[in-house]
């Protein structure tokens, strides 16, 4: 169902969610850009591009969500 949506919707923008932060006042986890930061990922358009391409790339086979 995932990847009919995908093929017929397409891949939302991410950048929408990199401030989002958790509402709760007792949560202490750091935004998303926090993370990022902290790992070192620049957030470029090439980044951008590869979150947002809709091709298979096996990923789910690797985690064992389904069969290769």
């Amino acid at each position: 169902m995932v990847r009919r949506l995908v093929a017929e919707r397409g891949l939302a923008d991410p950048r929408e969610h990199l401030e989002d932060r958790q509402a709760h006042p007792l949560d202490t986890h750091p935004s998303l850009r926090q993370r990022l930061d902290a790992l070192g990922v620049a957030i470029t358009p090439a980044l951008i591009a590869l979150t947002r391409d809709p091709r298979d790339t096996g990923l789910l086979a690797e985690l064992g969500l389904e069969q290769a």
